[in-house]
């Protein structure tokens, strides 16, 4: 076991510790006798569920489930991940699953405007909180308490304007998206070209699918189709590791600069290797680990619900190294 990983599990320790003495409610002699710090963390006891749109196959949401999963060991809480696979119909029936089963506390990431919304008011009257993670509705009524994961269309500009430096007036970039339509795919995306705009690139945004293969068979297609493409802007894991490796593949390294999101396994060899630029790490350990605080904190302390910005964070070949350890330990 690596000394990184002996240190992380001795922080989560001292965490359950702390949490345990905390609720014990140490200002009284009796609570200190008869209370004892419990096995299971804080020994809260309650139940939570998240519903996610995405993959199980996703190491992006992999990172996401350990957050909970640690979350979980430190308050002592029962937490369940639930995926949709991208199908906005699942999710909802993955919802109404979740208030069946009575929860403490629901989380969710909301990748379309309109389709959650009853669905989500409906755990709200029967008491089950309900707050949004990893994708939020921003703009339009939505009745979620609170919003764990990054500003969307600020992280789309922030990535954008990182990679202004490897690209001029006239170069044509292409923003591939796993599900186009999905809130976070809009809003990144929108980011992406404002930055594109300021400095007069043009680009063109590709469904490039949610599968693996067919999103290899995308991209590849796209820049045999498109020789004149300078530059691949991805606005998602799965999407910013694979196109890392089609221009490595294609020996395209020095014709095409790749940025994107997130740190998958294949991505920060890419980084390493200057094929791929920059990445957003938007943190989804936090999202997870955050969201099940919250509903926990939310439920026993009465605290009302805000929003968390995880982060905005570049990842490039400054600072890969520090990180990789922790990719493998899906922590970041």
């Amino acid at each position: 076991m690596s000394k990184r990983r002996v240190l992380w599990i001795s922080l989560v320790a001292v965490m359950i510790i702390s949490s345990s003495l905390f609720m014990v409610g140490a200002g009284t002699k009796e609570a200190e006798e008869v209370v004892p710090a419990k096995v299971g963390g804080a020994g809260l006891g309650y139940k939570f569920i998240l519903v996610s749109h995405g993959s199980s196959g996703d190491p992006f949401h992999s990172v996401v489930k350990q957050g909970m999963e640690d979350a979980g060991l430190v308050y002592g809480c029962a937490v369940q991940l639930l995926f949709s696979e991208g199908d906005n119909a699942k999710q909802v029936d993955l919802m109404e699953q979740a208030i069946s089963a009575g929860p403490d506390g629901i989380g969710i990431s909301i990748v379309d405007p309109v389709a959650f919304d009853e669905v989500i008011q409906k755990a709200l009257d029967k008491g089950i909180p309900v707050i949004s993670f990893n994708n939020d509705d921003a703009n339009t009524p939505n009745p979620r308490l609170a919003y764990i994961g990054a500003a969307e269309r600020a992280v789309g500009y922030q990535l954008g304007k990182t990679m202004q430096q490897y690209l001029k007036r006239g170069d044509h970039v292409v923003i591939p998206e796993e599900v186009p339509g999905m809130s976070y795919a809009v809003n990144r995306s929108a980011g992406i070209i404002d930055a594109m705009d300021e400095i007069g690139v043009t680009t063109e945004e590709l469904d490039a699918g949610y599968e693996r293969a067919t999103t290899t068979s995308r991209i590849e297609s796209y820049l045999m189709g498109h020789p004149e493409t300078d530059g691949i802007l991805n606005v998602g894991g799965l999407t910013t590791e694979v196109a890392g490796m089609v221009v490595e593949d294609r020996g395209l390294e020095n014709k095409v600069v790749v940025g994107g999101f997130d740190l998958l396994p294949n991505t920060g060899p890419a980084i390493k290797k200057g094929i791929t630029k920059a990445v957003i790490d938007q943190q989804p350990y936090l999202q997870g680990y955050y969201t099940v605080v919250q509903l926990a904190m939310m439920k026993y302390g009465k605290f009302a619900a805000f929003d968390i910005d995880t982060g905005r964070g570049i990842v490039d070949t400054s600072n890969v190294d520090e990180v990789l350890e922790l990719v493998g330990m899906r922590i970041r």
